[in-house]
């Protein structure tokens, strides 16, 4: 028993010091991986970033499988879409695994999942919320242009080249020093690009220069009350 308890004091000494490492890396994307893994491990069928199954999953996060002029959820009719004030932060370096696709997919936790498998299966370690990546601005573009990586935020090394069951290969992508305009977005797919330009314009003003890529994180934070409110994040990484 003595040492049982001993086992787990050092057990939880070492995810202490691992969170630390992870978020003194990537600080703003182990944030909202709190609040979403603390609401995975509750819920059965649901343990480790890479060990979601699809029919849990689709439960677990608010983006169900729909056309691309699906609403992004807590975007009721009748209420007036509206994007939240832009903030400055620091994500610092980041390693991406994610599965290509053209526009923004109908089923992007599918792909998320497809993501985490192949990352874990190949040396890397998932963390964080499903992201999507997208290379170059929307530019009031329609959606369907979009080059977009669908997947998570890994450490470790993955291999990449993996095949996906939909046929798409595996990308890992190294990002270094990321800083970002972060917006909160509620409302349709199409309008995303509103969101874009909304932090865009805020970097400009500062005088920051825009890089082309772009990312939407799709999170859930607990409310005062313990339910679960579905966000999605819009960030527009800068430079000077």
């Amino acid at each position: 028993m003595k040492r049982r308890c001993l086992s787990e004091i050092f057990r939880s000494v070492a995810g202490v010091w691992r969170a630390a490492f992870l978020h003194r890396l990537y600080p703003s994307l182990i944030a909202p991986c709190v609040s979403w893994a603390s609401t995975a491990h509750s819920r059965p069928g649901i343990g480790r970033c890479g060990g979601l199954n699809d029919g849990d999953l689709r439960h677990h996060l608010w983006l169900a499988p729909a056309s691309r002029s699906t609403t992004l959820p807590v975007h009721h009719a009748g209420t007036a879409f509206t994007v939240s004030d832009p903030v400055l932060r620091r994500d610092g370096n980041l390693r991406l695994a994610g599965l290509p696709v053209p526009g923004y997919p109908d089923d992007p936790e599918t792909l998320c999942t497809a993501a985490r498998v192949l990352a874990e299966t190949g040396g890397g370690e998932p963390y964080g919320p499903p992201l999507l990546w997208f290379s170059s601005p929307p530019d009031e573009r329609p959606v369907s242009t979009w080059d977009t990586l669908v997947g998570t935020a890994i450490t470790g090394m993955a291999r990449p080249g993996a095949i996906a069951p939909g046929g798409q290969r595996l990308a890992v992508e190294d990002y270094r020093d990321l800083r970002a305009f972060v917006v909160a977005h509620t409302g349709p797919i199409r309008d995303l690009a509103r969101s874009w330009s909304k932090a865009a314009d805020a970097a400009k003003k500062q005088g920051y220069r825009v890089r082309p890529y772009w990312r939407l994180a799709l999170l859930h934070r607990r409310l005062a009350d313990g339910n679960l409110h579905p966000v999605a994040e819009v960030s527009v990484f800068i430079d000077r």
